[in-house]
Parts: C-alpha cells; sequence; structure tokens
C-alpha cells in the first residue's frame, strides 16, 4: 500500500487596468467684426467762402454783411453831422464840407486785397468699430480608474491510499 499526497499549491492572480484621463477639449474663439472706416467729408463751410455755398449760407452771409453795411453808414453820417456841428461858428462851413468830401473821395478808392480762400477746412469724421467676442473653450479631465481584480485560489492537499489490500475491501 502507498500513500499519495497531492498537493496544489494556493494562487494569487491580480489583474490590473492602468488607470487613464479622459480628456474633453473645445478650443477657445475670437470672433472679430469691424464696422468702417467710414470717412464723412463736409466742405460745405469752405466751398460757401469761395461763392459755390448753398442758399442758407449765401443768405445769412449777404445779410450779415447788409447790416454791417447799414451800421456803418449810419455811423458815418452821424460823424459827419456832429463834426458839422462842433464846427459850426468856427471855421467856414465850405472847409468843412468840402474836407469831409474828400476824405469820402479817398475812401472810394479801392484797396487791393489778396487772400488766400477758403480760410475754413472741411470737417472730417472718421468712423471704425470693432466688435470683439471672445467665447471661453472648454475643457473636461475626468480621470478613470478601476480596482485590481484579485483572485484567490485556496490550495489544498488530497492524501489517497492506493493499493492491494484496501482496494480488495472497497
Amino acid at each position: 500500500m502507498r500513500i499519495q499526497i497531492h498537493t496544489t499549491y494556493p494562487q494569487l492572480e491580480i489583474n490590473s487596468v492602468w488607470p487613464r484621463l479622459e480628456i474633453n477639449q473645445e478650443y477657445p474663439e475670437v470672433q472679430i467684426e469691424t464696422q468702417g472706416p467710414n470717412i464723412t467729408i463736409d466742405q460745405d463751410a469752405a466751398k460757401a467762402e469761395i461763392g459755390l455755398g448753398d442758399i442758407t449760407y449765401f443768405n445769412d452771409e449777404i445779410k450779415a454783411l447788409s447790416r454791417a453795411a447799414i451800421l456803418e453808414g449810419i455811423k458815418r453820417y452821424a460823424q459827419d453831422g456832429d463834426r458839422i456841428v462842433r464846427s459850426v461858428g468856427k471855421t467856414d462851413m465850405r472847409k468843412v464840407l468840402g474836407q469831409i468830401m474828400k476824405e469820402r473821395d479817398r475812401a472810394r478808392i479801392p484797396e487791393l486785397n489778396l487772400d488766400a480762400i477758403p480760410k475754413t477746412p472741411p470737417r472730417m469724421q472718421f468712423e471704425y468699430g470693432v466688435q470683439i467676442d471672445w467665447l471661453p473653450g472648454l475643457l473636461e479631465i475626468e480621470p478613470v480608474m478601476q480596482p485590481p481584480e484579485i483572485k484567490w485560489y485556496p490550495g489544498q492537499v488530497e492524501i489517497s491510499t492506493v493499493g492491494v489490500l484496501y482496494d480488495a475491501w472497497g
């Protein structure tokens, strides 16, 4: 007879999955909208100075010149009258009136003035617009981790007898 011992060793089986990251990304965006450039040039005042203005400017200019001429005439006649009144009885009236007429004739001699026109510079307006919209991006990071899978197989010992004696009784 013989004894048979069959031994199975215990086993430990470990299966693991490496941790990983799942990344979801959306890139940021910049949206730029521009308007322009728009340039507006207003030359109405400069054109009016050289006689090419519209009727409202022409009327205003004529009105101002007429008013100035009337006031200047009234002033001149008032000064001449005051001068005549002051000279009454002091000098001969013919001399005073002759002097006044002589001064008026000198005033009629035209002056020649040269001037560069127009003096008013054009009005310019510049328009330029920029609109910037910023769309933020997105970044999502999610860790994926799995615990290890552990399997334990216990060992065992089997003892059996093999022999003639026991086989017959069996």
